[in-house]
């Protein structure tokens, strides 16, 4: 007969198995397993470094595939964590099924690499001219600016951006995290600092058409393809902290656990 114990939330657990009969026992080495955290805030997670890098791209946290609009151009390249996707800055992109945000707080976190100054879109679930969702580019309030904007089908509803030169060409990975708190403060970190806050309202941004590596509709400056490479995009369904956008950066390929309830 087994023996069944109680396993922690998470950490690590060393056990040994003991086999016995009548003429003796038996015992195995020691084993650790490690129990990690899950996060049921995690909306969805496109690490980026699945083994479908011909066509799709996986969801890890919904098991939805990402279609690639230019299949020959993007490429897998060597990432932060394990595998990344470079883009080409002319049409590739990944389109696929994102979260309905509606009216709930949310995060986003990414890594960047980027090839040049270009304006462009990073992920998106919305368009220009405030199509309805949000987005986040690279370049257009500025050179190596960063932005988070909102909209509500043809009305803004807030945004929280950088400064120029946040973030250059410099052939280093950067990490990228907007907490949005609706109607609360924003906040936008780069490689784990804060670099800029900004108001964001508690319109309704639902929009289900996901997009990395560009942005979701064509009007208003068009879909403006990723130059670069990207590596490991989560959204989360709730506002992040500072120390968890931080955990990110620190800790690449990892995701944020809930807060425990005590």
């Amino acid at each position: 007969m087994g023996i069944v114990h109680a396993l922690p939330r998470s950490g690590t657990v060393e056990y040994s198995v003991i086999v016995s009969n009548p003429e003796g026992a038996q015992t195995s080495n020691v084993a650790r397993l490690t129990i990690m955290p899950g996060s049921s805030s995690l909306l969805a997670r496109f690490p980026l470094d699945d083994s479908r890098m011909d066509t799709t791209v996986m969801d890890t946290r919904s098991g939805i595939l990402g279609q690639f609009n230019v299949s020959t151009m993007v490429r897998s390249t060597e990432g932060v964590s394990g595998r990344a996707l470079r883009f080409d800055g002319v049409a590739d992109r990944v389109r696929a099924i994102g979260p309905g945000l509606a009216n709930g707080d949310f995060s986003v976190s990414v890594w960047i690499k980027p090839d040049s100054f270009k304006q462009v879109g990073i992920i998106s679930q919305g368009g220009y001219c405030w199509e309805r969702g949000w987005l986040l580019d690279f370049g257009a309030v500025g050179q190596g600016a960063l932005r988070l904007e909102t909209g509500l089908g043809g009305a803004p509803n807030g945004y929280v951006q950088t400064t120029m030169n946040t973030v250059i060409p410099d052939g280093y990975w950067h990490h990228v995290g907007v907490s949005v708190p609706r109607g609360g403060l924003s906040r936008l970190y780069v490689d784990g600092q804060q670099k800029a806050a900004g108001a964001i309202g508690a319109g309704d941004l639902s929009n289900t058409n996901l997009v990395i590596g560009g942005l979701h509709g064509a009007v208003c400056g068009g879909l403006l393809p990723f130059d670069g490479q990207l590596d490991d995009v989560q959204i989360y369904g709730r506002a992040l902290t500072e120390a968890e956008v931080r955990f990110l950066y620190h800790n690449p390929g990892s995701i944020v656990a809930d807060p425990v309830s005590r």
